[in-house]
């Protein structure tokens, strides 16, 4: 007794839908494959609706049941056979499985309830905004409940106006006296930057990026952060997105630039950071 190959592979003969032509496939897509290829599927719904497709019984029965704001994706997976049910709570509304990946397998996911539904304090409700004053303009606006302890100022406007005045000067946490204002000493000139840049090969220390991707020129950063004390043991060149970076963990910065200029420079450090210079006597 002669078997075909297609029964040997588990495999099955239909017939297209659209064209007409016999196609193998799995046994397991013998009841919800009806197209032998995308162009048959796409050439059989176009200018089609889901009446002309499945007929006018099963769809006006699937849409009372589904309801009108119903997608289409809903009444598809209810034709193909996929097990919808409703939500537990009451509310009337289906349920469609959806797939999730468990041990490298996808298994239709277990679902009782749709999303929110289950929660007995916001169920069926959202939460009603709270009304509080802007303290600039003074304007009554809302916000979420959420948001209470966060927000202050009704709009972008009122809340820059609001920095500006008290979040300035001694008010604001990063405030450390005001030594940003304070002058650099004498030897902070152009020649002392060209020279720390020449130095690095015009090349940020921290990220690497060279000068000639960026349309200015590298910054001069002070490792210890001491302005008045402009020498090459204490300055390096940086990109401005990597100086900004250093404006947080300053001992962790200070720690990281002195060790890697000893390394590549032989400078020396004390443990506690600061500079040792090495004074030579001209005989």
């Amino acid at each position: 007794m002669q078997i075909q190959k297609s029964q040997m592979l588990n495999r099955s003969m239909i017939s297209c839908r659209n064209c007409g032509k016999e196609f193998e496939v799995p046994n397991c897509r013998r009841n919800t494959a009806r197209f032998c290829s995308y162009n048959c599927c796409g050439n059989f719904r176009k200018g089609k609706s889901y009446e002309g497709m499945y007929g006018v019984e099963k769809a006006k029965k699937w849409k009372e049941k589904i309801g009108r704001k119903s997608s289409l994706r809903q009444i598809r997976n209810s034709f193909l056979g996929h097990p919808v049910k409703e939500c537990k709570c009451g509310c009337g509304q289906l349920i469609i499985p959806q797939k999730y990946r468990r041990w490298g397998k996808f298994q239709n996911k277990p679902q009782e309830y749709i999303s929110g539904h289950n929660n007995p304090e916001n169920k069926f409700k959202k939460k009603e905004k709270i009304k509080i004053i802007c303290e600039i303009c003074e304007k009554e606006f809302k916000i979420k409940p959420s948001l209470k302890s966060k927000r202050i100022c009704c709009s972008r406007k009122c809340s820059a106006e609001y920095k500006s005045r008290f979040l300035t000067g001694e008010n604001n946490h990063n405030w450390l006296g005001g030594i940003s204002k304070e002058p650099y000493d004498e030897k902070w000139t152009n020649r002392f930057k060209r020279a720390i840049r020449k130095r690095e090969n015009q090349v940020c220390m921290l990220c690497g990026i060279h000068r000639e991707k960026l349309n200015e020129a590298l910054s001069i950063h002070h490792i210890n952060y001491d302005k008045k004390l402009s020498i090459p043991q204490n300055c390096i060149s940086l990109c401005r997105k990597c100086h900004m970076l250093t404006n947080k963990d300053r001992k962790h910065w200070q720690k990281f630039f002195q060790s890697s200029l000893s390394e590549k420079y032989d400078y020396q450090y004390s443990e506690t950071g600061e500079i040792i210079l090495e004074i030579k006597n001209e005989a």
